[in-house]
């Protein structure tokens, strides 16, 4: 089979516009649209505080590690919040996001739970909803170490995991 071959090259609109003289500089395009976010955060801590309510209630109602699907809920309410939070600057609380999604991920691969760790870091979700240390701050920064310290916990083989090898 033989014929004519043709390409369509689609006009860029986009790129047309941008070139073209007049509208907003860059420059403020970008302040209006930080504008625009910082306008949303009241929406953003509402929204914040709602899911953290119900992490709460789903976290105290997890049984234990046989509990798939309360592990699972929780898991998938923490993992699809991460991103959230940036959003408006505070990406102190996406880092405990963050680590709450992998702590609870590291619990379910390892079928164990502990609702102490879990309560340790909805309780830095509250702490860090509620102040300014949200702003990457020295105390957030303090709280996300502390945090780390729950999870490297967790990580740490037992110390009869080796002997039971060896």
């Amino acid at each position: 089979m033989s014929g004519v071959v043709r390409f369509h090259v689609p006009e860029n609109r986009l790129g047309k516009l941008i070139r073209a003289a007049g509208g907003k500089a860059v420059v403020h395009a970008v302040k209006d649209a930080a504008d625009g976010i910082e306008s949303l955060r009241g929406d953003f801590l509402s929204e914040l505080a709602d899911i953290l309510t119900k992490a709460e209630s789903l976290a105290a109602a997890v049984k234990g590690a046989d509990d798939k699907e309360g592990s699972d809920a929780l898991y998938g309410l923490i993992s699809n919040t991460v991103g959230v939070p940036s959003a408006c600057g505070m990406t102190s609380l996406d880092e405990m996001l963050i680590s709450l999604a992998d702590l609870i991920d590291h619990f379910k691969t390892n079928n164990m739970w502990d609702n102490q760790a879990i309560t340790i870091h909805l309780s830095a979700f509250r702490l860090l909803l509620t102040s300014e240390s949200v702003r990457s701050s020295e105390g957030a920064k303090s709280i996300l170490v502390g945090l780390r310290q729950v999870s490297a916990r967790f990580r740490r083989p037992s110390p009869g995991a080796n002997k039971a090898t060896a």
